[in-house]
């Protein structure tokens, strides 16, 4: 289990991520929030006991400096279901 991401991510800017996992739709939004996760790939075995059938990633893009912002790329993740290897 892992959220794993792609950013261009200058001095005095941010990338965090965050997931909640519920095993209903209806559960995300107030599910745990787990995170801020800033470096990638972010290990959630390690990071907590994270478990669900659905997973809600939240990407924050932030600046310190007017006129400066991170470049978001791209986002995979890799969760394995019980039962698999």
């Amino acid at each position: 289990k892992q959220v794993r991401w792609e950013a261009t991510v200058p001095a005095g800017t941010y990338v965090k991520i965050y997931v909640r996992a519920a095993d209903d739709i209806a559960s995300l939004p107030t599910a745990t929030r787990h995170g801020p996760f800033e470096e990638s790939p972010a290990d959630l075995i390690a990071a907590a006991e994270i478990t669900g059938h659905y997973l809600l990633v939240e990407v924050s893009l932030s600046t310190d400096i007017e006129g400066l912002t991170p470049i978001f790329k791209s986002l995979e993740v890799q969760w394995i279901c019980a039962g698999e290897d």
